[in-house]
């Protein structure tokens, strides 16, 4: 999906998502194929960890009141952190990279009114809509949870896209040009960057979709 070009010239500066709600052992094992792919594939590259759009995870699937929820986010992002960093040290002649988290890219001033248009683009469009229930009604089934749209936790997970694409739209605002996920990418992702979803985000379509397909399993 969206394959990277080969001329090193043409290689883009990219970001590879890391989603909470995945296994923490799991992520941490394959983080070194992940950055072997992206130094060989990419201009530069950064991770990007999902720890403020995990909480919809913690507060809708394991009844995490928001003090607690915040508490597990922020163990799990130190652990991901630490084992980045220990590659760092581990091969020190490779190429570096940036570690971003959500919640950074959330205190951008603009990113609550890119969060309240990709709302108002979900209430108003049909098309789009039904790329965001999509993922919704596909992540609700493997997590075993039966839910209406008006439900808590179907809502979480619509608000847990909104607000990742406002976070994708502020970093292609910072030059990244290339997203790359370690599994299969989000619906509404490939219909925008495909140009199904014209007039949805500009800036969006950019991007190239990369999915490392070697380590499906892991949840978007």
């Amino acid at each position: 999906m969206g394959s990277v070009p080969g001329d090193a010239a043409e290689k883009p500066k990219a970001f590879v998502g890391i989603s909470l709600s995945n296994d923490m052992a799991a992520i941490v094992r394959r983080l070194p194929g992940i950055c072997a792919w992206a130094e060989a594939n990419t201009q530069e590259f950064s991770f990007l960890i999902g720890d403020s759009l995990h909480r919809h995870n913690e507060i809708a699937f394991e009844n995490s009141a928001p003090s607690s929820a915040q508490l597990k986010i922020s163990a799990k992002t130190r652990q991901v952190r630490e084992a980045l960093d220990r590659l760092k040290a581990e091969h020190p002649n490779d190429r570096s990279f940036d570690i971003i988290t959500s919640s950074e890219v959330a205190r951008e001033s603009s990113f609550e009114m890119k969060s309240r248009g990709f709302r108002m683009d979900y209430e108003q469009r049909d098309d789009f809509s039904e790329c965001i229930d999509e993922a919704a009604r596909s992540y609700l089934k493997r997590r075993g949870v039966s839910a209406r749209p008006d439900e808590a936790a179907w809502m979480h997970s619509v608000s847990y896209q909104v607000e990742e694409l406002a976070i994708f739209e502020l970093l292609v605002e910072r030059g990244f040009r290339a997203l790359v996920y370690p599994g299969p990418q989000l619906p509404v992702m490939k219909a925008i960057v495909s140009g199904g979803l014209p007039g949805i985000s500009g800036e969006l379509e950019k991007l190239s979709l990369v999915e490392l397909r070697i380590f499906e399993g892991l949840d978007p």
